[in-house]
């Protein structure tokens, strides 16, 4: 059902002081009933008052026969009543949803204030989870230290195995002389040898290819290389990004404090309010008085009429006046009253309006937090992005890493080949060994043929010992000359050896000594940025102060000029006060030309009641005249008739006398009657007028009573709602401090954490650079020894004699090789663990200057806690003086009330000492029966009450219906609220849809941004399968809940 805007036009035209939805204190739940109770009873009171009006009224308009149109206005009246109930249940509805509204808010807000809780939870969850990467890095420096001392055992076992090969190259050069005996008969294994050189010759053309293929994946890694530098530059964006951001939480952190003047400000326009209440209750302080005024003047009424006691008629005619003019003051009174109403209403609607900011600004406040909680969703979402880009580079490490597998098995697989190239010469060796075994045995064959022709041949041999001899010196000569040129070349190699050996080592420390440069001048340039940064802040600081400063300029002019506003304010008011009392005198004027009409119609009403009193002194001089004439003919009858009709005449008289007894007796009971009636209706009257004015002061002392309640209740609910307000700003200012020190604690541990994992990876990857260029140094290394070892076996097998020298040259050379492997890789060890001792010493170094800047931010917190401190104390000051101003003037409002109660019973004393009582009953009594032929009248008035309370009770039901609807439809009653209430929808809704569109445009970014970092991580994905894939290794760290 729709609700009908000409009862809304009505209700605006007749109640135009009465307040809109939410003008109810709400606060005040539990004696809810009461007050309903309370109401109900006044209701009834009041309606039990206008009956009896009614009645007196009937009286006076059955008399003049004015009856119909009096009917008529008490009709109009109970409709205008009517309507007013409506419109106050109306009210009524609407309070109470203002009630559930501000409690849904509460609820609200106990659920914003559960999720903080929750979110501060989490952030320590954060911290633990740092502490235990602290610990971490703790257990992975001691097991570094326990490498370290097994590298140290490593390399006395090397030494070890370093005197064994020595002495095993002794027993080679023993077996080497034995050997020599041997070189004639391998001469046949020389067409064998040359058909293995030409295999080898096969496999240094698969070597070349193999070597080919690593130069493709150095390539590869170098492109690498070149794209971790990008994402290097990117992550450096990333960390300028923050920076920034920083920033803009440094400028939140301004308005915040600003938005806290601003409040501040609104908290003194308060105070103003409080002290314009205060001259409000001042007024009603003299509004107060008045009325006492005007109970002085009724007591002294009271003794006027007491000393007119004697005279009944002057009594009337000044009880009639008195009555006038008491209703004269009543009205004024009431008039008054409703003034006060009014104002109390304004002072209501007021304190609402205020209290409707308070809750504007709490839920700016909140939107506030709300919007730093989106933040700290940001950067969540952010951490999460870094932690998935961790996550990528822990992957590429592990890419890496498998790659270096890869490489140390085909270094492995190069190993092997030198292994099976060894394993063959061993077998040839054996192979040769058994060819000479059996040569040993066809020798022993020919010997024995040679023992059988020595006798034949003694003679030859005799002739040959010379030529033997001759040919042992000359190959004794040969060999030693052999002997000579290999020791020269062996020492020679060695040489060669210590030369490469200590060129490495120089190479080693030049790059040692660059990368402690770099290092240093990267501290250098940290510093420097470091040094910047610092003074960056420490402008911004003065910045800062510079415009608090200036603000608390700004707030004390802008104080000044309020001030200044509300004493042109006050000076108008008191010019509004001053026209109220001319209006007053006015008013004055025109009651006193009432009074004059009022005793023109008083000496009317008097000049009636002589004439009536002529009149029936008239009437009964006439019937005394009548009565005379009939004696007159009487006695002349009597003279006529004395003989005629002397019995007769005699009956007739007696009847006649009779006749005339009872009508004297009918005469004296109508005027004792009359008398009666009247001295009853005085008495009645003076009743109902003691009545009257017994229930008006006790209406009045109710009022008081309410208004005092009300009162209190309205400056206890201020001084409550004020001291809430107060703590909610403190527990807000606080809560907002916290959570400015966490975030902040929360983004110096995270650009530290990144800063490590950064230069941490670029050391990384120098390292890996490193060990990739010592890696190729050793595969040419290796390239090289072989092609020398195949130019040397090449030519070996040139030589005949000296083939097997050559052959021991190739395993000493082959031990020799991996001796030096052995050596390089003690250096790389060393090197390894001399850079984790300077990346110790960066991140001790980088933890010292954390520290300090910890602390600096630490005192620069401590500071604005003081200074927070120190307003806080002020403003409770400042609260304190306020309670003890509110509770001064409450004590005042106390003493009045208690003086106005005394005052007030002084007066029931008083009239309760009166001496009227006795004759008011009579002329009650009389007033009773004289109103005997009104009783039916009465009676339909009653009947036509409660018709009307029936319909009364109907028309609320329907309403409270309409209401509801209304409600569902259309949030307030008035009009012109109505167009407030949707123009600050509108808005509202404008305002969200901006919010709305920017938060549209930064996802639109982000997303753009996810894109490219996706893409990029795919096409890195892509180089990474085409690796050779292995099981992942178990992480250290377990996965978050959102990257698993």
């Amino acid at each position: 059902m729709a609700f009908s805007r000409a009862r809304l036009k009505r209700f605006n035209e007749m109640c135009e002081n009465t307040p809109g939805v939410g003008a109810y204190n709400v606060a005040a739940e539990n004696k809810q009933g009461q007050f309903k109770d309370l109401d109900r009873s006044r209701y009834l009171h009041k309606l039990d008052l206008s009956c009896k009006q009614l009645r007196d009224k009937g009286i006076i308009a059955a008399t003049k026969g004015e009856l119909p149109k009096y009917v008529e206005e008490l009709q109009h009246r109970l409709r205008a009543t009517e309507e007013r109930i409506i419109d106050f249940e109306i009210l009524k509805i609407g309070a109470d949803k203002g009630r559930e509204l501000l409690q849904d808010e509460c609820k609200s807000l106990s659920t914003q204030i559960i999720k903080l809780k929750e979110n501060i939870q989490e952030l320590e969850l954060k911290k633990k989870q740092v502490e235990e990467m602290q610990l971490e890095l703790k257990k992975e420096k001691s097991r570094l230290e326990i490498d370290n001392k097994k590298v140290a055992s490593e390399k006395n076992e090397l030494f070890v195995e370093v005197n064994n090969v020595i002495s095993l190259l002794d027993v080679v050069k023993l077996e080497s002389k034995e050997m020599q005996e041997k070189c004639k008969e391998l001469e046949q294994s020389k067409l064998k040898l040359q058909e293995e050189i030409s295999k080898l010759e096969n496999q240094k053309m698969l070597a070349n290819e193999e070597k080919q293929n690593f130069n493709a994946v150095l390539e590869t890694v170098t492109k690498r290389s070149e794209e971790f530098h990008q994402k290097m530059l990117e992550l450096e964006n990333v960390v300028n990004d923050l920076r920034v951001k920083v920033e803009s939480l440094t400028i939140e952190k301004q308005e915040l404090l600003s938005e806290l003047n601003k409040y501040e400000k609104t908290l003194a326009e308060r105070n103003c309010d409080l002290s314009e209440v205060q001259q409000r209750l001042e007024n009603l302080d003299h509004s107060k008085q008045s009325l006492q005024e005007v109970a002085e003047k009724l007591k002294a009424e009271n003794k006027e009429l007491s000393n007119e006691r004697d005279n009944i008629n002057h009594k009337l005619n000044k009880l009639a006046n008195d009555f006038v003019e008491c209703q004269l003051k009543l009205t004024d009174v009431e008039e008054r009253k409703k003034i006060c109403d009014n104002e109390l209403h304004e002072t209501n609607t007021r304190f609402k309006y205020l209290s409707e900011q308070a809750t504007k600004e709490i839920s700016e406040l909140q939107d506030k937090i709300s919007s730093l909680d989106s933040s700290n969703v940001y950067l969540n979402t952010q951490l999460s992005c870094f932690e998935n880009l961790k996550n990528s580079n822990e992957r590429e490490c592990i890419a890496n890493q498998k790659e270096i597998e890869i490489r140390d098995q085909q270094i492995a697989q190069l190993n092997l080949t030198l292994d099976n190239l060894q394993q063959r010469l061993d077998q040839e060796k054996v192979i040769n060994r058994d060819e000479l075994l059996d040569l040993h045995n066809k020798n022993e064959m020919l010997n024995n043929a040679l023992i059988r022709k020595e006798k034949e041949i003694t003679v030859l041999i005799s002739e040959h010992d010379s030529d033997l001899e001759i040919l042992e010196k000359q190959i004794s000569r040969e060999y030693h000359e052999l002997v000579k040129k290999k020791k020269e070349k062996y020492l020679l190699k060695i040489a060669l050896i210590e030369q490469n050996g200590h060129d490495f080592e120089a190479g080693l420390k030049q790059v040692y000594e660059e990368k402690v440069i770099n290092l240093e001048v990267q501290k250098n340039n940290f510093e420097e940025k470091q040094r910047q940064i610092y003074e960056e802040r420490k402008e911004q600081l003065n910045q800062e102060k510079t415009e608090f400063e200036c603000s608390q300029k700004k707030f004390w002019e802008e104080k000044l000029k309020s001030f200044e506003e509300k004493i042109a304010n006050f000076e108008v008011e008191q010019n509004i006060h001053r026209d109220k009392e001319k209006a007053l005198e006015n008013m004055k004027v025109n009651n006193e030309a009432e009074m004059l009409v009022l005793e023109k119609k008083v000496t009317s009403l008097e000049a009636e009641l002589v004439n009536m009193k002529t009149e029936s002194k008239r009437i009964s001089e006439e019937m005394s005249a009548t009565l005379e004439e009939k004696n007159m003919e009487m006695n002349a009858s009597k003279k006529e008739f004395e003989q005629k009709h002397t019995h007769m005449f005699l009956e007739k008289v007696q009847v006649i006398e009779k006749e005339k007894a009872e009508y004297m007796k009918e005469q004296n009971t109508m005027w004792e009657e009359q008398v009666r009636i009247i001295e009853e209706s005085k008495r009645s009257f003076q009743e109902n007028l003691r009545k009257d004015y017994e229930e008006r002061v006790q209406s009045m002392e109710m009022n008081i009573k309410e208004q005092r309640d009300l009162i209190q209740q309205s400056f206890e609910e201020k001084s409550k709602c004020i001291q809430k307000q107060m703590r909610e700003i403190w527990i807000e200012q606080k809560q907002v401090l916290k959570e400015s020190k966490i975030n902040f604690q929360d983004m110096e541990m995270y650009c530290a954490e990144k800063l490590q994992l950064v230069v941490e990876k670029l050391k990384q990857e120098e390292l890996e650079h490193i060990r990739s260029n010592e890696q190729l140094q050793k595969l040419e290394t290796e390239n090289d020894s072989l092609k020398t070892l195949l130019k040397e076996q090449i030519e070996k097998y040139n030589q005949q004699i000296t083939e097997q020298n050559k052959d021991r040259q190739l395993g000493h050379d082959s031990d020799l090789l991996e001796l030096e492997k052995l050596g390089l890789e003690k250096e790389t060890m060393q090197m390894k663990y001399a850079t984790l001792e300077m990346k110790y010493l960066e991140v001790t170094y980088e933890n010292d200057h954390l520290c300090g800047l910890t602390e600096l931010f630490q005192d620069k917190i401590s500071r604005l806690s003081e200074q927070y401190e120190m307003y806080r104390s002020q403003q409770e000051a400042k609260y304190n003086d306020l309670t003890e101003a509110a509770d001064r003037e409450r004590n005042g409002l106390n003493n009045i009330i208690s003086e106005m109660s005394e005052k007030i019973q002084q007066m029931e004393e008083a009239g309760a000492e009166t001496d009227l009582e006795q004759k008011w009953k009579s002329m009650y009594e009389e007033l009773e029966k004289r109103m005997e032929p009104f009783k039916d009248i009465l009676d339909t008035y009653d009947l036509e009450r409660q018709l009307l309370q029936d319909r009364d009770r109907y028309t609320s039901e329907q309403i409270e219906k309409l209401t509801k609807e209304a409600i569902k439809n259309m949030g307030h009653q008035n009009h012109r609220q109505k167009l407030k209430y949707v123009e600050k929808l509108k808005q509202e809704n404008i305002t969200l849809h901006k919010k709305f569109c920017e938060t549209q445009e930064e996802l639109h970014r982000k997303n753009a941004l996810l894109k490219k970092y996706q893409e990029r991580l795919e096409k890195f994905e892509g180089t990474k399968e085409l690796c050779i894939k292995k099981t992942p290794a178990t992480p250290r760290v377990p996965l978050k809940e959102g990257n698993r």
